[in-house]
């Protein structure tokens, strides 16, 4: 989706003119950062969310209250920070 919507804004004559907000920083993303194509991409910390799922499995087989949910947080990359 990323590199078809900065294709698309690119051939629009858009390219610079338009915020560019996507999602999950990835090998496509870093590279849409880097070169311009994109300005923002908003992620999240896939290690913790995993980690915590497995602890919510771990208490439910437990028979252990799994109501604590927790939350991750949001984390916003540009080309400076995308490294």
């Amino acid at each position: 989706g990323n590199l078809g919507i900065a294709e698309a804004l690119k051939d629009e004559g858009l390219k610079g003119s338009v915020v560019f907000i996507g999602h999950e920083l990835n090998t496509n993303s870093r590279m849409l950062l880097e070169t311009d194509g994109m300005d923002y991409v908003i992620a999240h910390d896939v290690d913790t969310e995993v980690a915590m799922a497995l602890d919510m499995l771990r208490k439910f087989f437990d028979g252990t209250e799994t109501n604590d949910v927790g939350k991750t947080p949001v984390r916003i990359y540009t080309k400076y920070n995308c490294r």
